[in-house]
């Protein structure tokens, strides 16, 4: 197929939408898929160390990807207001026309990955949007977006029944995201020096204070990420005496070695998300995973199976958990290589991919 694959913040924004949509775009590629990936051209500084790691491979490569780079003047989005998105996404889409409109004629289909991206993508061709969360209700502008898709892509079954419950009409598949499994594996070990382990986004909705309030002053804690939570973090810990350390906008290699030395990845997430990359990753590391069950991290994560599930904000059962797997080391160890072995088995891009494939060719 050629696919034409829009997301203006990847070039910048290191989020789970973005990382999952550069994933998508190279192993297509590697698959035998032509790409046109489209992007917000920024400065050099500006770039993710993600995105320029992703050009990186394309290059080295020689994968079978065009980036596509348009300017525009708009403010950049930061995860904290879903105004400035949506502001960029109306001038990236405007701006974009002749792109679009120069590709289409080759492109088989074209592909976004946020609701209001899909207003400006052509119609003369068949469009697919993924959905990667639900928002806290439904609006005009979102109401818009979906007379455009031919089919949509959510990314877990709780995402697919709050957009198929508000838009019963528009086709809706399953696609549960992957991991490159083997940049991540490690074996399970019980000498790691950290207890708990968060990496992602500083926002609310991430569950991120809720790991510091199950927490207490004798474990080791790392939360790793950018955000505007950051110095009401900072205050919990003065506060409470906790022994954790904020690490700012890590590295992908610091990310790693942060997984590896880890006993625990939490990420109890209060948010209508898919299933965390960061999940997954941390899973591959040999990492024990606790979460929350009001998002898609059920859709791999089973209590006492290969994790520990709570509810969205229950403090108490995530300190339970906390306690129970550092005093319990066989249990924590027994969970920590379940996960991992069902991640290696069912959750490579390797294997991910080829069902991607095939949904975007049911769509043609």
């Amino acid at each position: 197929m050629d696919l034409l694959i829009s997301n203006s913040r990847a070039s910048y924004y290191i989020g789970g939408t973005e990382v999952v949509s550069m994933h998508q775009v190279e192993h297509l590629a590697r698959f035998g898929h032509n790409i046109l990936y489209v992007v917000r051209q920024v400065p050099e500084e500006s770039k993710s160390e993600y995105f320029t790691d992703f050009e990186q491979r394309v290059r080295r490569d020689e994968l079978p990807i065009e980036i596509a780079r348009v300017a525009i003047d708009a403010p950049f989005g930061n995860g904290h207001s879903w105004d400035i998105w949506n502001e960029e996404a109306r001038c990236f889409g405007e701006a974009a026309q002749g792109v679009y409109t120069s590709a289409m004629r080759k492109a088989d289909a074209s592909i976004s990955h946020m609701s209001a991206d899909a207003l400006y993508l052509p119609d003369s061709k068949p469009q697919i949007l993924h959905l990667h969360g639900s928002p806290k209700q439904r609006d005009e502008l979102i109401d818009e977006s979906m007379e455009h898709p031919t089919r949509t892509v959510a990314h877990a079954e709780s995402i697919k029944q709050w957009w198929h419950n508000h838009y019963p009409d528009v086709p809706m598949d399953i696609f549960r995201n992957g991991v490159p499994f083997e940049t991540f594996e490690h074996p399970v070990e019980s000498d790691r020096p950290i207890d708990i382990l968060y990496v992602g986004r500083l926002l609310a909705h991430k569950g991120v204070h809720d790991i510091l309030a199950a927490a207490n002053a004798e474990q080791k804690i790392v939360i790793a990420g950018s955000g505007n939570e950051r110095d009401e973090l900072q205050r919990t810990i003065r506060e409470r005496s906790l022994d954790a350390e904020l690490v700012d906008a890590p590295s992908q290699a610091e990310i790693i070695d942060l997984y590896k030395q880890s006993k625990i990845f939490a990420c109890p997430s209060r948010g209508k998300e898919g299933v965390l990359t960061t999940m997954l990753e941390a899973g591959a590391a040999g990492c024990a995973v606790v979460t929350a069950s009001g998002s898609g991290m059920t859709d791999l994560a089973k209590h006492r199976q290969n994790s520990r599930v709570v509810e969205p904000g229950d403090v108490a059962a995530l300190s339970e958990n906390f306690l129970s797997l550092l005093d319990d080391e066989p249990a924590r160890l027994r969970i920590a290589k379940t996960m991992q072995d069902e991640i290696r088995e069912n959750w490579s891009w390797e294997k991910r991919i080829k069902r991607l494939a095939a949904l975007y060719e049911k769509a043609l």
